[in-house]
């Protein structure tokens, strides 16, 4: 849940103001063609919306490095120096998204999840944490080839996992165990983290609470992983520079 009602620090409200207002002036919704949790749609729907992500998701990345360039003076392409820039970025703005045009608490991961309220108006920052989501995955994909992009089904060994928000969703699969990575969850969820910071806290008692940016967080420990259970360098442990 994103609480609005609590008082920003100057400097994030001057950074919720500028964002806010590049916001007002558009943002392309992601707007699939079933806007309904998968895990209710059948298996048709299901794989139409998911032919709809691999359809826009690079010329969603594109408009990204085109938007950040133009309204941040940011290069982001997919390199580890673009890696670096957005989590600058990230760890500045990600914070104020939703602070920047309403001030009504609202659950995200239901509105991730149902794409309802829509991903419009004063929601309309879901779609850069969705995009962000989405460059993460690219750029994990372009470190990793046998890594891709599929709908998550869950596992009903995990009944948790039936009824996660991601059900449904683009995933990355391809990992030699059998696991997938919800890169583009955690990184939409990874603005309350932020959130954190660009608030007053007297008390820090946060369950989001991370010491790490999260945005290279996620990008580097996928990819740990992803060394962990692959090829030569299976089982070993120093991959500090892989990523």
């Amino acid at each position: 849940m994103a609480n609005k009602n609590i008082c920003l620090q100057p400097s994030a409200w001057l950074r919720s103001r500028r964002l806010g207002r590049i916001l007002s002036q558009g943002y392309p919704v992601y707007n699939p063609p079933n806007l309904q949790w998968e895990k209710k749609l059948p298996k048709e729907k299901v794989q139409e919306n998911f032919d709809y992500f691999m359809n826009v998701r690079l010329s969603r990345v594109n408009f990204l490095n085109k938007w950040f360039y133009e309204n941040f003076d940011l290069d982001v392409s997919l390199s580890k120096d673009g890696v670096d820039r957005l989590t600058k970025w990230y760890d500045d703005y990600a914070g104020v998204v939703f602070a920047a045009k309403h001030t009504k608490s609202f659950y995200w991961d239901n509105c991730y999840r149902d794409y309802d309220p829509a991903w419009e108006g004063p929601y309309v920052g879901i779609n850069l944490l969705f995009d962000i989501g989405i460059w993460a995955g690219e750029y994990i994909i372009a470190k990793a080839p046998s890594l891709y992009w599929a709908p998550n089904s869950g596992d009903r060994r995990e009944r948790q996992s039936l009824n996660h928000p991601g059900f449904g969703k683009p995933y990355l699969f391809g990992f030699s165990n059998n696991r997938s990575i919800q890169i583009i969850f955690s990184i939409i969820q990874g603005f309350q983290k932020a959130e954190d910071k660009a608030h007053f806290a007297f008390k820090t008692t946060s369950k989001y609470a991370n010491p790490h940016s999260h945005l290279r967080y996620e990008i580097q420990s996928t990819l740990k992983f992803y060394r962990w259970t692959e090829g030569p360098y299976r089982g070993d442990p120093s991959n500090e520079q892989y990523w």
